[in-house]
């Protein structure tokens, strides 16, 4: 003990501080080799990070970028993220939505009980900086595995009218006739994987009705020359979520709610009249 003590009291502060760095060195070196990691899957969709303000969906450039089996790396070069799954819907425009199945190596908050990726902690509802090949984005995670799903993926038969609301003609709310025509009994909607997530079961047209007021005030309802009326059928592949169907994952199935369809000529929102099963 005497020899310790001796050692102890030549020692200087610079030989303090390098025993210090060398603890401190030793210390997260430690927790780094014996940090606790495992392989979860999550489900996230492609959205800016404070979707709560607004919600757009990304450009159709970035959709195209991103592949199944794309990588993100750590600083040692390690694979920390891949690609397991894409789902990528047109969205209007130059636009479309984007969700991913990621498998995501996560460390283990034992004292929080929670998974921590990229060093925040991984929640669903919370955003994720993602950099998966040569691409850069944010993320809002939507499902973790583990965490209870409650979802049941079915199908739902569903009428629909196709209108158009216009300042310029107000007394109908047909559609122009090549419009009409663009829409086909057995047109799909599919994502770019080529899964069918609506289609067209039975299109109806009629000469549109059309609101004629007499100039002594009177109010009739004859057909219009030019305009139709569109009526629908669709087969809409949804979720069920707390008794809601819910289809493109964040459109609620319920009468006069418009769902979007980009068919193969042609992008409507009929809106919903009648939920068949």
């Amino acid at each position: 003990m005497s020899s310790i003590a001796k050692f102890l009291k030549k020692l200087t502060i610079f030989d303090w501080l390098v025993i210090l760095v060398v603890f401190a060195g030793l210390f997260f070196l430690s927790s780094f080799i014996f940090k606790k990691e495992k392989w979860v899957k999550v489900e996230v969709k492609v959205s800016p990070g404070e979707w709560w303000w607004e919600i757009k969906s990304p450009p159709y450039w970035l959709a195209d970028r991103i592949k199944k089996g794309d990588r993100q790396y750590d600083g040692l070069g390690r694979t920390v993220a891949e690609v397991l799954e894409t789902r990528v819907y047109e969205a209007g425009g130059e636009r479309k939505r984007i969700y991913l199945t990621l498998n995501l190596k996560v460390e283990i908050n034992k004292r929080k009980k929670k998974f921590v990726f990229n060093h925040r902690p991984l929640e669903i509802g919370k955003d994720i900086n993602l950099e998966l090949g040569a691409t850069g984005f944010k993320g809002l995670v939507t499902y973790i595995e583990g965490v209870p799903d409650h979802r049941v993926w079915e199908e739902k038969v569903v009428k629909v009218r196709w209108m158009i609301l216009s300042d310029v003609f107000p007394e109908t709310l047909g559609v122009m006739p090549w419009k009409a025509e663009a829409v086909k009994a057995g047109d799909q909607m599919k994502d770019t994987q080529g899964r069918v997530v609506a289609e067209v079961l039975n299109k109806e047209v009629r000469p549109a009705e059309k609101i004629v007021v007499t100039s002594d005030g009177r109010v009739f309802v004859r057909q219009d020359p030019i305009k139709k009326d569109v009526f629908l059928t669709l087969k809409l592949k949804t979720f069920k979520q707390n008794g809601i169907n819910y289809f493109l994952d964040d459109i609620k199935v319920k009468v006069d709610q418009e769902v979007p369809l980009y068919l193969p000529n042609i992008d409507l929102w009929p809106t919903i009249t009648r939920i068949i099963e």
